[in-house]
């Protein structure tokens, strides 16, 4: 009642399958689903091509909207149904799994869409390797993950397989200096600044960010542990400090406490003192 001819038609359509006004359940548009949009041993298929075939084969609904389809393709890509894949001219490749791309991107010529099952990441999203993240796709661990642990993860049964380790590897790279997590190895703490060039341990541990740290926070009354008749020095400093924390306190997070302290003036550099900034090689001076 009060419906337009279109919008009366529109209803039937839907009603009965024939007219596509929302987005897809991603299943559907994987191999097997009744709605057969792949060839038999197909396991990539270009994603102008899937929006044809929504407007050649009868046996399919129409799309009132061809947003409709590309809105299914990010979702079945936030689910981790689907991978979103574009070639490059250089024969390079770049994927997305878990975080869609712009629309612009997803409506380019060239993209192609894979189920998650049978694809290969060839780049990882850095907020994926979170611990929070990795919990909710299936690395559920006691401790904190190693990378080991995160690169067993990728082995194409819960979650896709990663094209090379060196995906796992750049991520994690990125990410740290990103600050979105902090990474554990050699005993060395590392946030925000390069981790050590060449292969990482496989026992390197991903941690949450660190929580943050102030000059306040290094002064006798915030931290008494560490100073001795009014003096410590910045070995000192990380070493009360990770006694509290339970962890390495990275280089760049103490560093920069401390030059927070000394331009608010709430402790100085003895004459004795070695030159500041140094490296953490120097921290005992």
């Amino acid at each position: 009642v009060g419906q337009t001819p279109f919008e009366r038609i529109k209803t039937l359509l839907a009603e009965e399958e024939r007219l596509l006004t929302t987005t897809l359940d991603p299943d559907l548009i994987l191999p097997g689903s009744y709605l057969e949009v792949w060839r038999e041993g197909e396991t990539t298929r270009r994603v102008n091509d899937l929006m044809a075939a929504f407007g050649q084969f009868p046996r399919l609904p129409r799309l009132l909207r061809p947003a409709a389809l590309y809105e299914t393709l990010a979702r079945g890509v936030r689910e981790g149904a689907l991978v979103l894949r574009l070639p490059r001219a250089d024969g390079s490749v770049r994927t997305w799994w878990r975080i869609p791309p712009d629309e612009e991107t997803l409506r380019r010529q060239e993209m192609e869409v894979q189920p998650s099952s049978v694809a290969e990441l060839h780049n990882l999203d850095t907020t994926l390797l979170t611990p929070d993240r990795l919990a909710e796709l299936g690395l559920a661990t006691e401790a904190p993950p190693t990378l080991a642990q995160v690169q067993a993860l990728f082995d194409g049964t819960a979650v896709p397989r990663l094209a090379s380790s060196s995906v796992l590897t750049d991520a994690l790279h990125l990410a740290v200096q990103q600050g979105l997590l902090m990474a554990l190895l050699s005993g060395q703490a590392y946030f925000r600044e390069p981790l050590p060039e060449g292969p990482l341990p496989a026992d390197t541990t991903l941690l949450p960010a660190p929580a943050s740290l102030r000059g306040a926070d290094l002064t006798p009354q915030a931290l008494p542990d560490a100073w001795t008749a009014g003096q410590t020095t910045a070995r000192h400093l990380a070493n009360v400090l990770a006694n509290q924390r339970g962890h390495p306190i990275p280089w760049r997070l103490l560093s920069e406490s401390i030059e927070d302290a000394l331009r608010l003036r709430l402790f100085e550099l003895t004459p004795e003192s070695g030159p500041w900034p140094c490296s953490p090689a120097a921290a005992d001076q």
